[in-house]
């Protein structure tokens, strides 16, 4: 998998109007073939977006049920699919990410690939906090060493020619970034609609141009005072890492993978949670006991544990 991990992320809005509704069921049969097509060629599918279907209602009423209202057709794919809901691992009960009035709804989700489930770290919903919406911001973040780990070395050598600037931050002092911070505030100046900044601004546009001159700012700044090298950064060798370290990250996985199988929501589920049961009693607690022991942990409590079945 190192170096070679192929995603494909998918960005949708679906529309809310059941006036609608063929253009939404062509719109699902493409995800469909997307999602499958990619899946055989090796990639990881992910999801995202504004799907104007209630997951939050999906849960309560139809999950377990075969036939669905067409609106939640494409949620049914995704769930009986094994495609993971992002915020649902980290959280007992989903949130409304969508408020107006009285009116609330989880519509705005992210549904990842099964293979990428141990390489993400948490997921959350944010408010915005840039312009006004009545959607909030969902948010997923995964572990950067595991299944996105860095190019092959082939391929470090095959763009060595076009490596970029490397900026070498172990060189600033505090006089060199005073340097920085009076560079970026003269260039600042040099753009008035930087200095006419107001929180009023709402238009996407005019976030998106400024932001643009920011980031131009920044860069034009760091070259002229930020010391920087040609080239490829230098790799870091897995090798020389201590192998307790992959050990404790191996373990820390295994315990996020159990607490997720332990979700209010799948333990309201009698067949998850039988299941579950049966996983403990074969190999999770022997698992979990081999663990502690290695770690000198108070071992005979996790031998006294027994999963809930009521």
């Amino acid at each position: 998998m190192k170096g070679r991990i192929k995603l494909r992320i998918i960005q949708i809005y679906v529309h809310a109007s059941a006036l609608k509704k063929t253009e939404i069921l062509e719109l699902y049969d493409f995800i469909y073939n997307l999602m499958n097509d990619g899946t055989k060629n090796g990639f990881y599918p992910v999801l995202m977006g504004d799907f104007n279907a209630d997951l939050i209602k999906y849960n309560n009423t139809y999950v377990q049920q075969s036939h669905v209202p067409w609106k939640f057709l494409l949620t049914k794919y995704l769930n009986d699919s094994n495609y993971i809901e992002t915020y649902s691992l980290f959280h007992d009960i989903n949130a409304p990410t969508w408020n107006r009035n009285d009116l609330s709804a989880c519509l705005d989700q992210i549904w990842i690939s099964p293979s990428l489930q141990m390489d993400i770290l948490y997921a959350d919903i944010l408010s915005p906090l840039i312009y006004d919406t009545d959607h909030k911001i969902v948010t997923a973040q995964f572990i950067t060493s595991g299944i996105f780990s860095m190019p092959t070395r082939a391929n470090d050598k095959r763009n060595k020619g076009n490596a970029p600037s490397r900026f070498v931050y172990k060189n600033m002092d505090q006089k060199k970034w005073d340097l920085f911070t009076a560079e970026v505030e003269c260039l600042t100046a040099q753009h008035e609609s930087l200095l006419s900044f107001s929180k009023t601004t709402k238009s996407v546009h005019t976030i998106n141009r400024m932001w643009d001159q920011i980031s131009k700012v920044i860069l034009q700044a760091a070259k002229a005072t930020i010391p920087f090298n040609n080239g490829l950064p230098p790799r870091r060798d897995d090798d020389n890492l201590p192998s307790t370290l992959f050990k404790a990250n191996s373990q820390m996985r295994y315990v996020s993978k159990i607490l997720m199988k332990m979700s209010e929501r799948k333990r309201s589920n009698p067949d998850k949670r039988d299941e579950f049961c049966k996983e403990w009693t074969a190999n999770i607690r022997h698992k979990l006991l081999l663990m502690c022991s290695d770690i000198k942990f108070l071992n005979y409590r996790i031998d006294r544990v027994e999963p809930d079945k009521d």
